[in-house]
Parts: structure tokens; C-alpha cells; sequence
């Protein structure tokens, strides 16, 4: 047995028992090969370790990472009795008392990477190229045989890079402005302030990374599959096979939440998920669909569904010179501050998209 491994033991339900050793069986048929039950449960652990975000998380970062919370989560009064005890709250309690926030706008910029680093679809679709603010602009090797895409702007439609090897990624800024009444400052308003900035650039940069890709699958063009009335098993394998028929494997399906709970009826021999929808929406870990990870983001349109292949052939996104400033509306008697985060997006293989599009039956 390897050093790293260890045995432990643990006890399971007769039914799970009886479960996983019928599928045991169907495994060992299916792949000619002598798979236990044990095999299962111990490839199942295996892949919730390796897909579930917050396992993975690191130990620096889990603090400020669990104050990043969705839009209307509120903090009950045990949460905030937590955070005021804690150093961090401490620490935010003197930025408020001594009204310098220096301190609370280093604790946003690092929310903003981590934000970012772990909730963000653009850092699982896109090698991230992280860069000092005074590095010039990064240079893209271009794939002869395909049409690049770049944002050139925020918002902006995607832009075609067809001639060259390489070409200069721009970059664009993309920021928020939280603000919070004077008279409600505390060290939970503080988080709750910066976890909205940083939810709102989160969800502009997925809309520009999806509006990339489609515009991407778009202009070639070849990659599409339309669907007709509901989505369909057999859309979502041609799907995949337009991707993998290049030579590639098909890493990730990304679609709008609505179309996801459409996809829960496909049951466990096609689609993989979680045990609730729960622990899907809060551990952001969504189950496979045929052994390829799906995404859920609502920066994707409903009735339309992506197939991508991994980061390191689609495509780039550049991150620098995070900041984050006190910007004080003394009229107002709001405390305000601007986070902005500097970026750059580029598909460099356009066949390493799909698309499906869902359209209503007539």
C-alpha cells in the first residue's frame, strides 16, 4: 500500500450497500473488468473531493472566502456576534472607529481575487495569465487554422483576429461601487458591502467570458446543434461529439439554471448530480453529465447551452492591478468605495466550442 493512503471504515445503509454492489456488477459487465463496491464508493469520495470548491479551498483563503455571500443572504445574529469576536471583525470595527478604511480596502482586494479565483466561471473556462500592472500588454499565440475572438471593450461584441501568430490581448476595466449608510456601518455591513461589489464584477466578467464564447461558436458557424421543444440526451452528446471530434475531450457544459433543472430528469445513468439541489447551488458543484462537468451561471441565456474543451486550448483571460478605494459621499452620508479589476479575454480555437440551441416546437 502507497505511503499517502490510509484505511478507515464507516457504515452505510443496507439499502446504499445493496445499491452499490448492483452497480458494481453492471461496472464490472460494462468494462470487463472486477469492480467492487468498494471501488465505487471509493471513486465516488474521490470525485466529490475533487469537484466540490470549497474542499479544495485553501486554508488562506476559506476565511474571507465564506463572507462572499449570494445576493440576500443575511446574517443572523450568532454570525455576526462570530465576526465581531473574531480578529478580522476587530480589525474592521477600529477602519470604522478611526474612519481610515486602508485596512478594510486591502480585505476587498483580496475578496476580489478570491471571489474570482473560486466562484468565477471564466477561471475554470480560461487559462488565467495573471499579471503585474506595469507588464505590458500579453501577446497571444494565435492557432493558424482557427479565428481568434477578443472583447476589446466591456459589453463589447466580440472582435475577429484572423491574420498573424500572434496578436496583443486588450485589456478592458471592469469595477463596482457599493455604498453604505454612515449610520449603519458595522463589520458585517463592511463585508456585505465589499461581497456585493465583488459579486457584481464577478457577474459582468462571466456575461463578457460567455458573450466570448458564443460569439466564438457563432462565427464558425459548423459547431451548432438545435434542439427542438426540451433539451435532449441526444442533443447533448452530439454536443459533445463536435467538440471531441477534434481530438479533445469535452471538460465542461455550461448552462442557465432553469435549463439545469430541466436536465434532472435525465436520471443517474446519463447525468451524475449532487444529493439535493441544495448542495448543488451552495457548494457550486453541479454533477456530469456522461463524466463532463456541468456549470451553472445565469450569465448564460436560457435555451442556450455551451460545450467546451479544457482551459488550456480554449482560450486566455488576463487579471491585474486590482484595486480597491475609499470614495466618501459626505452629502449623501454614505461611505462608498470604488473595486475595479483590470482584464483581458481571448477564444483562440473556435472548434473547441459547441452550442446548442433550444427552440420552441410549432
Amino acid at each position: 500500500m502507497q505511503e499517502n493512503l490510509m484505511t478507515f471504515s464507516m457504515r452505510l445503509d443496507n439499502k446504499v450497500i445493496k445499491d452499490l454492489k448492483k452497480r458494481a456488477k453492471i461496472e464490472s459487465i460494462k468494462h470487463g473488468n472486477d469492480i467492487s463496491y468498494v471501488d465505487l464508493a471509493r471513486n465516488y469520495i474521490n470525485r466529490q473531493i475533487e469537484s466540490d470548491n470549497p474542499c479544495l479551498v485553501d486554508e488562506a483563503d476559506s476565511e474571507l472566502l465564506q463572507y462572499i455571500r449570494p445576493a440576500g443572504r443575511f446574517w443572523t445574529k450568532e454570525e455576526k456576534r462570530v465576526l465581531n469576536e473574531s480578529e478580522l471583525g476587530k480589525n474592521l470595527q477600529k477602519c470604522i472607529d478611526s474612519e481610515d478604511f486602508s485596512f478594510y480596502t486591502d480585505v476587498i482586494k483580496q475578496m476580489i481575487d478570491i471571489g474570482l479565483k473560486y466562484n468565477s466561471v471564466s477561471r475554470k473556462l480560461l487559462v488565467v495569465d495573471e499579471r503585474d500592472k506595469k507588464d505590458p500588454i500579453a501577446e497571444i499565440d494565435r492557432n493558424i487554422a482557427s479565428v481568434a475572438q477578443i472583447i476589446a471593450r466591456r459589453g463589447a461584441v466580440p472582435d475577429k483576429i484572423s491574420e498573424g501568430e500572434t496578436f496583443l490581448l486588450p485589456e478592458f476595466e471592469i469595477a463596482a461601487f457599493p455604498t453604505i449608510r454612515q449610520e449603519n456601518l458595522s463589520p458585517s455591513t463592511l463585508l456585505s458591502c465589499a461581497s456585493s461589489g465583488v459579486n457584481a464584477i464577478q457577474s459582468e466578467l462571466d456575461r463578457n467570458v460567455i458573450a466570448l464564447l458564443t460569439g466564438s461558436v457563432e462565427n464558425k458557424g459548423t459547431q451548432i446543434v438545435v434542439n427542438i421543444g426540451s433539451l435532449t440526451v441526444c442533443a447533448l452528446v452530439k454536443a459533445i461529439g463536435l467538440v471531441c471530434q477534434h481530438g479533445v475531450a469535452a471538460s465542461y457544459i455550461i448552462m442557465n439554471p432553469l435549463d439545469y433543472i430541466g436536465t434532472l430528469v435525465f436520471g443517474i445513468d446519463f447525468f451524475e448530480t449532487t444529493p439535493t439541489l441544495t448542495d448543488a447551488f451552495k457548494t457550486g458543484y453541479y454533477g456530469h453529465f456522461l463524466r463532463t462537468e456541468v456549470l451553472v451561471t445565469n450569465a448564460v441565456p436560457k435555451n442556450t447551452i455551451l460545450v467546451c474543451a479544457d482551459k488550456g486550448i480554449l482560450g486566455v483571460c488576463v487579471s491585474k492591478n486590482t484595486k480597491a478605494m475609499h470614495e466618501k459621499e459626505q452629502k449623501k452620508l454614505r461611505e462608498g468605495f470604488v473595486l475595479s479589476t483590470t482584464t483581458g479575454l481571448a477564444a483562440v480555437n473556435d472548434w473547441a466550442i459547441a452550442k446548442i440551441e433550444i427552440t420552441a416546437a410549432t
